[in-house]
């Protein structure tokens, strides 16, 4: 691919630096990306030619996550969504309303659950399932936002260092004149 030469509209095949045939302006083009017009060149006939291989360090932390989640976190994350929605508590609302109107006597239906021991065994279950699958999803949720923050931490550590580098430079190239 190095010998190759680019079109505006063309799609790089790779990460890379790309160089403009017209000027030499140099421009990054990750893979997958539609190749533009020059910035210093717009509007004028070029091409971009292959130059150095781009290398990016960064991690998508979301993928990550996604690629280490067993079914039984899958299952769990869904769980949460679905609480947290108002046809979670809509369901309840009428679940527990038709349970309470049955109970009390107000319908023609016998009364199954005179003590509301039922019920009360119900809504502890319950309460003790979503606990525990708010849990799993809240403890992934901490792990995902450590990962970023370390993340964070790196690419500012180099960015820091990548600063001074370039800083050292420009003071070097001040002295010589």
């Amino acid at each position: 691919m190095m010998n190759r030469v680019f079109k505006i509209g063309d799609v790089s095949g790779e990460n890379r630096i790309y160089q403009c045939s017209r000027c030499g302006n140099l421009h990054a083009f990750l893979q997958g990306e539609v190749f533009s017009a020059c910035a210093v060149c717009a509007g004028k006939k070029q091409e971009w030619k292959p130059k150095k291989e781009l290398i990016i360090r960064t991690r998508n932390v979301a993928a990550e996550i996604e690629r280490r989640k067993t079914a039984l976190d899958k299952f769990s994350d869904w769980l949460v969504s679905s609480f947290g929605t108002p046809w979670f508590l809509v369901f309840h609302i009428v679940w527990f309303g038709l349970w309470v109107i049955v109970n009390m006597g107000w319908t023609s239906f016998p009364v199954f659950d005179e003590n509301w021991e039922h019920l009360t065994m119900i809504v502890s279950l319950e309460a003790i399932f979503l606990a525990i699958f708010i849990l799993i999803s809240q403890n992934r949720a901490g792990e995902t936002s450590e990962l970023r923050s370390e993340l964070d931490y790196q690419t500012d550590l180099k960015a820091e260092k990548r600063s001074e580098e370039i800083l050292a430079l420009l003071q070097a190239h001040v002295k010589r004149k």
